[in-house]
């Protein structure tokens, strides 16, 4: 017999003991049976109607993935909802099953109930977190991912944040700025916002401005009114390797953290770039927090209007001198 689309199924037997054998096999795999009894006998009496329920139940997972801005590892409003990032699960036999976020930043999959190492990687294939979940038939689980920014830019003499600056990323070697399809929605060019984070997520191998492999790309700031690029407080020299990070500042972590501070406002003067080495396949670089300077103000010296009687001494002064020079062409004649 073969259930219906409900479920159902109804069949005629003699009246005695009935064997029902549910063929697992043509069950989805991602359900676990977790009602009823299988295979279970049935004893039907003449003219009796007999009822046996089975239940099956998956085993889910569903979140978000967003840019933490905050800092508090929970999903706010006012955060952005990463779309297009993947998401990898994989179970103790080395299967994979990929999900992708959507427009919001949500995602869910149905899987076979287990142990998985769930890993998280931007569009670009960059490899940001990892964990490992267990999954149980009929309990969801659900996991917010919050993305740290790549870095924030601040006040180097308060550590505040520094909102209204425009954030773009070149090709180091050509100086061309890299182009939509290299990065994530919205990245090139963006302005920072009230907390100054800024966030890059490349996407190497879309483009020939950025190659698959190793390439370095440099940072550039243009400040908000009232700032300056840092003169006392300069760059670290070259770029960072994301594929070895030599400044790891979270060695624990999968990923490339410059710092171990996340938002401002920012203790101290930890080291920075403003040129990144990546290649598919390498870590994301977080924390990267770029300091920025007041501007110096110059003082305001109105302009002393002069007096009548000065204005008489500087056309007697005047006067006198043409004079002197007419004089002197006349001797010199």
């Amino acid at each position: 017999m073969v259930t219906d689309a409900n479920g159902t199924y109804t069949t005629n037997v003699p009246a005695g003991s009935t064997l029902v054998d549910i063929e697992q096999s043509d069950v989805d795999s991602r359900l676990t049976h977790t009602v009823g009894d299988d295979p279970t006998t049935l004893t039907v009496l003449a003219d009796q109607t007999v009822s046996d329920i089975d239940g099956f139940a998956p085993a889910s997972i569903n979140g978000v993935i967003f840019i933490d801005n905050i800092d508090n590892d929970a999903y706010d409003p006012e955060e952005t909802g990463l779309v297009g990032w993947i998401i990898e699960f994989e179970n103790a036999a080395g299967e994979i099953v990929i999900a992708m976020t959507a427009a919001d930043g949500t995602f869910g999959e149905r899987l076979a109930p287990g142990d998985y190492t769930v890993r998280i990687k931007s569009p670009g294939g960059l490899i940001v977190k990892e964990q490992q979940v267990t999954l149980t038939p009929g309990i969801p689980v659900f996991v917010p991912e919050p993305i740290d920014p790549s870095g924030v830019l601040y006040n180097e003499t308060t550590g505040d944040a520094v909102p209204g600056a425009t954030i773009t990323i070149l090709n180091a070697g050509t100086g061309t700025a890299l182009p939509a399809a290299c990065l994530g929605a919205g990245e090139q060019g963006q302005v920072t916002g009230a907390t100054g984070a800024y966030a890059f997520f490349l996407n190497p191998g879309v483009d020939p401005v950025c190659p698959a492999g190793d390439t370095v790309y440099a940072i550039k700031i243009t400040p908000s009114a009232g700032f300056q690029t840092s003169i006392d407080n300069p760059a670290v020299t070259g770029a960072l390797d994301a594929g070895t990070c030599p400044r790891d500042a979270v060695p624990s972590s999968v990923t490339c953290e410059v710092s171990d501070q996340v938002v401002a406002p920012i203790a101290g003067i930890p080291p920075y770039y403003m040129m990144i080495e990546l290649a598919a396949g390498d870590p994301a670089v977080f924390n990267n927090h770029i300091p920025l300077r007041l501007a110096p103000v110059v003082p305001y010296v109105p302009q002393q209007i002069p007096t009548l009687s000065e204005w008489a001494l500087m056309m007697l002064i005047m006067l006198l001198g043409f004079v002197g020079y007419r004089q002197g062409l006349i001797r010199n004649i």
